[in-house]
């Protein structure tokens, strides 16, 4: 290149070594946020798991947001009764899962997806689970922030 302070840069500029990103993403903050949080490892363990876990695809989902703090799960459950579907919720984890009874006789061809599935999905403390119901194969499962008055804004009179 004319004019080009350093002509021999493009020769050497690809032998040096390039940093390598850690593995952990939150690897380079942990020792910072230890310093000065308490209390605070919870989610940073939830979006480790998060980060390792593969989610599954089977059935398809959908979380719809009503309002500022309610929330819809539908899952495409078709070919499911509700006795053959199950939801739990255990230390914020809601478990959604589907387990079809064996058929009374031989398929010729099996087209319809009939398979046993789990969805888990992590609600965060404040979240309360409404009610679940199912038609057309949808099955809806309700859910509603509930924000404790600790923590809702309030004013400060001055004395």
């Amino acid at each position: 290149m004319p004019g080009n302070k350093y002509p021999h840069y493009e020769q050497w500029e690809h032998t040096k070594p390039r940093p390598t990103p850690p593995a952990d993403p939150f690897a380079l903050l942990t020792p910072f946020l230890q310093s000065w949080t308490i209390g605070f490892d919870h989610p940073f363990r939830v979006m480790e798991e998060l980060r390792k876990s593969t989610k599954p695809t089977y059935p398809p989902y959908n979380i719809l947001s009503l309002e500022d703090d309610k929330y819809v799960i539908e899952v495409a459950a078709a070919g499911f009764s509700k006795s053959e579907i199950g939801i739990e919720l255990k230390e914020n984890i809601l478990t959604i899962t589907g387990s079809k009874d064996s058929a009374d006789g031989e398929y010729l061809h099996k087209g319809i997806a009939g398979r046993d599935f789990e969805q888990k999905f992590i609600l965060s403390g404040d979240m309360k689970v409404l009610s679940a119901s199912m038609a057309d194969g949808i099955l809806k499962v309700s859910l509603e922030r509930e924000i404790p008055e600790s923590k809702k804004a309030r004013k400060i009179s001055i004395k």
